[in-house]
């Protein structure tokens, strides 16, 4: 309908932190009436095996639009991974807000079964009976790279976040990141500039 300005999604493993729902407020009065903008950018947090480890690689996309005006002909693009307004990629603004993504973040006997679930949409009964995985539960320790996380979470997840009923302890010096991904990771720190990064809009 019309009778809305904005479009906020969220999907179910994530949750918008409260620190930031000022900034995102302001941003939709400031820019409502700005023709250049179309949607808003959030900041994003990729937790992982537990609510203690961020994902620090090139593998974690760092921001995507999740808030967009009600805009004639603006449809969501694939799998939600973004949004188009006839075809094209849509203009935003970079919020001063996180979201922060939990969907790494399970029991692992839980995540084992997620995964299982997953491998049945790309592949035949066969060759899943090929692909088994031999354990009883998912092993986060095959991971590329980890950082200790030391801010806050979302008040929402306090109590998720005590009753958690597993652990994951990992060695945050081990680092399995390629060649490739070693240089543009220092070309990164050198420059203030992430090379070759994927983005689903264009930022004004």
């Amino acid at each position: 309908g019309d009778d809305f300005d904005w479009i906020v999604y969220i999907q179910g493993d994530e949750v918008l932190h409260e620190s930031g729902i000022d900034n995102i407020r302001k941003g939709m009065q400031q820019y409502l009436k700005d023709s250049r903008v179309e949607g808003l950018l959030l900041q994003y947090k990729h937790f992982y095996g537990h609510y203690r480890y961020i994902g620090d690689s090139r593998r974690w996309y760092r921001q995507e639009v999740r808030i967009v005006k009600n805009i004639k002909g603006l449809r969501s693009f694939r799998d939600a991974q973004g949004f188009r307004i006839n075809q094209r990629l849509i203009r935003v603004k970079m919020m001063n807000a996180f979201m922060h993504h939990y969907g790494w973040v399970k029991n692992p006997k839980i995540q084992l079964e997620k995964d299982k679930s997953f491998q049945k949409l790309w592949h035949d009964d066969h060759t899943l009976q090929t692909r088994t995985i031999e354990a009883s539960e998912y092993d986060y320790q095959n991971i590329d790279s980890l950082k200790i996380y030391t801010g806050t979470h979302p008040a929402v997840m306090h109590s998720r976040i005590e009753s958690a009923d597993w652990d994951f302890k990992y060695d945050t010096k081990i680092r399995r990141l390629s060649f490739k991904n070693r240089f543009l990771e220092l070309l990164e720190k050198l420059t203030g500039y992430r090379f070759f990064e994927y983005k689903n809009f264009k930022r004004v």
